[in-house]
């Protein structure tokens, strides 16, 4: 499994012998975004805050991930909070579709869900594209990056393509 921090993103499938699941967690207001790709069977997982430039982020993974036009691929957008993240969650939206990417799912976390699930996690496998729902990973699982530079892109985790 590869495990993604804050501000950074993995791309892997199960054709290149890396770990074919992708995992971040400690998602409280950030927004976990996840890309699959079924025909070439790949998968990209990033964890974005308000300090991610989203524009450059989501035309970085599209090119690790290797789509082109024509590519059919779609994205998930789980986590945010109610109240904080919509504009977040517009702007990494408006980003998809330039590249091409619809989106099947747009969830922010509700008010409750804030207080009740605050640490959730996003796993993916990379094989079949499911989405696995993660609450509240243990605080060593969790790699937070809170001293990254504003407004830059992901950067990706070491074991991704």
């Amino acid at each position: 499994m590869i495990s993604v921090g804050q501000k950074q993103a993995g791309v892997t499938s199960p054709e290149t012998g890396r770990p074919r699941f992708l995992q971040s967690g400690g998602a409280s207001v950030c927004v976990i975004l996840t890309i699959y790709a079924p025909s070439k069977q790949i998968a990209a997982l990033a964890h974005l805050d308000m300090g991610t430039a989203f524009g450059s982020s989501v035309r970085a993974l599209v090119g690790r991930m290797g789509l082109v036009e024509g590519d059919h691929a779609e994205a998930r957008l789980i986590g945010g909070g109610e109240g904080i993240s919509e504009n977040i969650f517009e702007e990494i939206i408006y980003h998809l579709s330039q590249a091409g990417i619809a989106v099947a799912e747009a969830r922010i976390k509700s008010s409750a869900d804030m207080k009740r699930r605050y640490n959730d996690g996003i796993l993916i496998n990379s094989e079949t594209g499911e989405i696995f729902e993660l609450e509240s990973l243990p605080k060593d699982q969790l790699h937070p990056d809170l001293n990254g530079p504003l407004n830059a892109p992901v950067t990706f985790a070491s074991e991704s393509l």
